[in-house]
């Protein structure tokens, strides 16, 4: 039984340390660099891509996207979108 234990007691260690901090869209969206780094790692394996941050790092720059097509934004070297002037 203190056997058993200590294998759930280590197991549920091991999943505490590996839980990453869910990122929002909108912090991806701030931080494109990351995002796009982020997508990369995601497209490594199926149990990566449906984590919350790939789906928020892939719907950030999903969004950037079809922003920069419709030319609502501009987005700059830094990652930060701005607002561009319509005729």
């Amino acid at each position: 039984m203190k056997t058993l234990s200590l294998i759930l007691s280590l197991l549920m260690m091991t999943m505490a340390c590996t839980k990453q901090e869910v990122k929002s869209v909108a912090y991806f969206k701030a931080n494109i660099a990351e995002a796009k780094v982020k997508v990369q790692w995601c497209k490594i394996s199926t149990e990566r891509s449906i984590t919350s941050n790939c789906i928020n790092a892939s719907s950030a720059l999903a969004h950037i996207k079809s922003q920069q097509l419709l030319g609502n934004h501009a987005v700059t070297s830094a990652g930060v979108t701005q607002a561009t002037q319509q005729p």
